[in-house]
């Protein structure tokens, strides 16, 4: 076991290297520190991802995802413009 906590930072890379993620796919909507756990928010175009990671060990120990509803018109953009390039 390491001596030092991971930051917020490193947790929210655990975290979207654990759920196949990537910077320009997807937004951190919540990264939350408390009792030794990061508890992190990321959305995509289509999915909601819940995600835990333990501070001490660098380890996602919570995982839930869930299909999104309602898309963020600022952030998804480029996707609506793919579609409708692709249906022209």
């Amino acid at each position: 076991m390491k001596n030092t906590l991971c930051s917020a930072a490193e947790a929210r890379r655990i975290a979207m290297e654990y759920a196949g993620l990537t910077y320009s796919d997807s937004r951190c909507l919540r990264n939350v520190f408390e009792d030794g756990l990061y508890a992190l928010v990321i959305l995509t175009p289509f999915q909601k991802y819940e995600i835990y990671v333990d501070a001490q060990t660098d380890e996602v120990v919570g995982f839930n995802t869930e299909p999104r509803l309602i898309m963020d018109e600022e952030l998804f953009e480029p996707v609506r413009e793919a579609v409708r390039y692709l249906a022209a």
